[in-house]
């Protein structure tokens, strides 16, 4: 497990996230208090943007984990998700303004 564990993470740090979470799926079946599994899996989804997927795994470790070190960084993740949300949910649109054009010097007519 530890070698299926250790190419998921080569996995998540090459930037291949779903590859990571496809592997990290399978040890949570055949190993589901693989906590630092579980961790991967969560930031692998964030980097998805699947936020509710891992706001689920995130709250599980935190709730579930016995490894406060792991259990800590499970709860500043979900508290950076939140800060995303809020910080989204008050910016407006970019309002995009009409500029006017002129023509240079040099093509205006006498």
């Amino acid at each position: 497990m530890e070698e299926l564990l250790g190419i998921a993470i080569l996995a998540y740090r090459s930037s291949r996230y779903w590859d990571a979470i496809e592997l990290l799926i399978q040890i949570g079946k055949r190993t589901p208090t693989n906590w630092l599994a579980r961790l991967y899996l969560g930031i692998s989804y964030q980097r998805c943007s699947h936020l509710t997927h891992a706001i689920e795994v995130f709250k599980s470790i935190a709730d579930e984990c016995p490894d406060l070190h792991l259990a800590q960084q499970a709860t500043n993740a979900l508290e950076l998700i939140e800060q995303a949300k809020v910080r989204a949910s008050k910016s407006e649109p970019p309002v995009l303004t009409k500029q006017v054009r002129t023509k240079p010097e040099s093509w205006r007519t006498a």
